[in-house]
Order: structure tokens, then C-alpha cells, then sequence
């Protein structure tokens, strides 16, 4: 075979393998488009991460939650969401009783970094009762509040309320 005979069989190899590439790719891309409109892709991929945006835009998987005082989303761990313990507490007050916070008027007797007792009334009115609240992952939450008697011993289990925060209340 001649120099010639020999470069165009080499030629017509490369031809005929690039072609049934190509053969190859088209068919298996007809295969997997056929494929792909029998299955519904959002099954087999599942939610979009992020797609768990609330109301307010806050993506809950990613730990954000809408801060009403600030007015923004943020994660717990990273920014209270008050500017104080009042502002917690006077909150907690207003979302359980559905009042607006002007109206909760507090008397914080003694508090530490997660803990605090006090006094609380609403609007001007001359009697009110006592709270003990408690921050979980930067939210105040009352866990008491009236002028019945409290479970102490869940008090200072449970919720590790400094004993000497309890005097004259659960002796």
C-alpha cells in the first residue's frame, strides 16, 4: 500500500469513528431528553435549597427568622432580635396576650444573661402580677407569669433559675 493508500484509510477511520460518535451522543441525548419527560425532575432532584423563604423572604433551612422589632431576618446565634431584655419580655407579653407593647409595663426586679423576674401590668391599671422569663437562642420567653404559685422545683431544673432569683417566691 502506497504512502497515500495508507493516510487515506487512516482518514476514513477517523471519519468513521467521529461519525458514529456522534451517532453515538445523538441517540443518547434523544434517550435521556425521552427519559427526562418521563420523570417529574423536582421528585428526583427534591425542594431547592433556599426555596423555604416565609412571608417575609426569610429562608428558615438556612436558620433566618423574621425579627419584627428590627424588621429584618436574621439567625438567633448571630443578633438578638431586641434591643434589650425589656424589649424581649414587654414582646412576649404583648404576643401572648395580643397586646401592643406600649400597654406591658415592666418592673424588672433581677435578671442575669438568661434569666428574669419582675413585675408586669398592662395599661395604668393599679394591680399586675410577676413573670420569670427565660432566653432560648437569644427570644425572651415568660415562663411564668400571674400571682398563683410556680412549679419551683421545674424552675430550677428545667430552666436553671439562679436560686437566689427565687427568694420570697418559691420559699
Amino acid at each position: 500500500m502506497t504512502k497515500f493508500g495508507k493516510l487515506m484509510s487512516v482518514v476514513l477511520t477517523v471519519l468513521i469513528a467521529s461519525a458514529t460518535v456522534v451517532g453515538i451522543s445523538y441517540a443518547l441525548k434523544r434517550c435521556c431528553v425521552a427519559v427526562e419527560e418521563k420523570i417529574n425532575l423536582e421528585e428526583v432532584k427534591g425542594p431547592v435549597v433556599g426555596g423555604d423563604r416565609d412571608e417575609h423572604g426569610c429562608i428558615g433551612s438556612a436558620g433566618y427568622s423574621w425579627c419584627e422589632n428590627k424588621q429584618k431576618c436574621l439567625r438567633s446565634w448571630e443578633e438578638e432580635c431586641f434591643f434589650s431584655t425589656e424589649d424581649g419580655i414587654k414582646y412576649a407579653f404583648s404576643e401572648k396576650y395580643k397586646k401592643n407593647t406600649d400597654e406591658v409595663k415592666l418592673d424588672i426586679i433581677k435578671e442575669t444573661a438568661n434569666h428574669a423576674f419582675g413585675g408586669v401590668k398592662f395599661g395604668e391599671g393599679p394591680t399586675g402580677g410577676m413573670f420569670l422569663a427565660v432566653k432560648f437562642n437569644g427570644i425572651w420567653n415568660l415562663v411564668y407569669d400571674g400571682n398563683g404559685s410556680a412549679d419551683c422545683e421545674k424552675l430550677i431544673e428545667e430552666f436553671q433559675f439562679p436560686r437566689d432569683m427565687l427568694t420570697n417566691f418559691c420559699d
